[in-house]
């Protein structure tokens, strides 16, 4: 397996063998802490009457695997 290496801020090296991706697709059903606002999607623009679809979504930051999880631990 090849190393591959990221410059970092600051000037120091980060040194890597393999990238993981660790995504989900947020939707409704998916886990939340209890007390944790439920998912919610909202149609904001459709194709038929706007001439594109948009939607808003919000959740709580503690759902499935924490969405400030990077942020949290620097």
């Amino acid at each position: 397996m090849s190393t591959s290496s990221g410059r970092q801020p600051g000037g120091r090296t980060l040194a890597y063998a393999a990238v993981v991706d660790l995504s989900h697709v947020v939707h409704p059903g998916i886990p939340l802490w209890p007390g944790d606002p439920a998912v919610l999607f909202e149609d904001a623009a459709d194709l038929e009457k706007d001439g594109f679809t948009l939607r808003r979504f919000s959740m709580g930051e503690h759902s499935a695997t924490h969405m400030n999880a990077p942020p949290a631990f620097i």
